[in-house]
């Protein structure tokens, strides 16, 4: 056996009380190889291979084993502890337990409105990130019951788990309502970074994150084909984009701020920015600029970051 079968398999450390000579002589007749044969008085220790072990007891039966050296040794070592199989046997649940662990839930939808009641629905149902789930068809299930509670509102629906990630990919059912088109391009009234369009018809003059000012044309109501004619189009949808307001608010109060006051003036902000969002847009960030105590005011200011309709008047 060379070095590197030694070291992956490992020896066996044996002593027998016997004379050198004959224990020699008898392995040699036996064809076992040892290694590193010492005397200490009447004992003789050495090490032989894994696979010559039982042949050695049996030629030898008084023979003592002291244990296996080598990564083989060490393993068979390891596995007769108590300790490590209890660690084994806790390891496996807690990887059990956490595969079947709901640790993230991945909306992909266009309808920020309906992808929130969706929400508010799972969260009502107990379903949301830290849930175990043990249900082999969760997913079937939960998939039936978005279908009958939003049966006039969702025209598609998937649900997905991909071990501890959910996936949800819906689409919003459009309105069978008559849909009324008109002659006008979709000008932009805002300063935005363009998010997404919902558009019906018409004919896209910008792109995804492109920045926009008021009077930009979005969606043209015309277009000019291969010979150059201009075509006519009508034109039907919503532009949404990316805007910011600074909003502030004023409350009449001594020099010191009270955590109360704190409030009142941000809940006031709060219902500004309400004013100029509708249902289906929503406020992407909320970040408090400065809190300023002069003169017996207290005045706050919040920088909002807005997902919203830009062609909205």
């Amino acid at each position: 056996m060379n070095d590197r079968g030694r070291f992956l398999f490992g020896l066996c450390r044996m002593s027998v009380t016997m004379p050198l000579n004959s224990l020699i002589n008898q392995c040699v007749l036996s064809q076992i190889e040892l290694f590193d044969v010492t005397q200490m008085d009447e004992d003789v220790y050495f090490y032989c291979a894994l696979d010559q072990k039982k042949k050695l007891m049996k030629l030898f039966p008084d023979v003592k084993d002291h244990g296996t050296t080598g990564v083989l040794g060490f393993v068979l070592r390891e596995i007769r502890k108590p300790f490590h199989w209890f660690l084994f046997v806790w390891v496996c649940i807690v990887y059990l337990v956490l595969s079947h662990t709901l640790i993230h839930i991945d909306y992909q939808s266009t309808n920020a409105l309906l992808q929130k009641k969706i929400e508010t629905y799972l969260e009502e149902n107990q379903i949301h990130p830290g849930k175990i789930i043990w249900n082999e068809s969760f997913e079937n299930q939960l998939k039936q019951q978005l279908k009958k509670m939003f049966l006039h509102e969702i025209a598609w629906v998937e649900v997905e788990r991909n071990a501890s990630v959910l996936k949800i990919q819906f689409n919003h059912k459009e309105s069978k309502e008559v849909q009324t088109f008109g002659s006008e391009p979709l000008i932009s009234t805002k300063h935005a970074i363009v998010e997404r369009f919902e558009l019906l018809h018409g004919y896209k003059c910008v792109q995804k994150n492109q920045r926009v000012k008021p009077g930009d044309t979005l969606v043209q109501s015309y277009l000019v084909d291969s010979r150059g004619n201009m075509q006519s189009l009508y034109v039907s949808g919503k532009v949404y984009g990316i805007t910011w307001y600074t909003v502030s608010s004023e409350l009449i109060k001594g020099t010191e701020i009270e955590v109360l006051d704190f409030m009142r003036l941000l809940m006031d902000c709060r219902r500004q920015i309400e004013k100029e969002i509708s249902e289906d847009e929503e406020v992407l960030k909320e970040n408090i600029l400065q809190v300023v105590s002069n003169e017996g005011k207290i005045k706050l200011t919040v920088h909002y970051t807005c997902l919203e309709d830009i062609t909205k008047q």
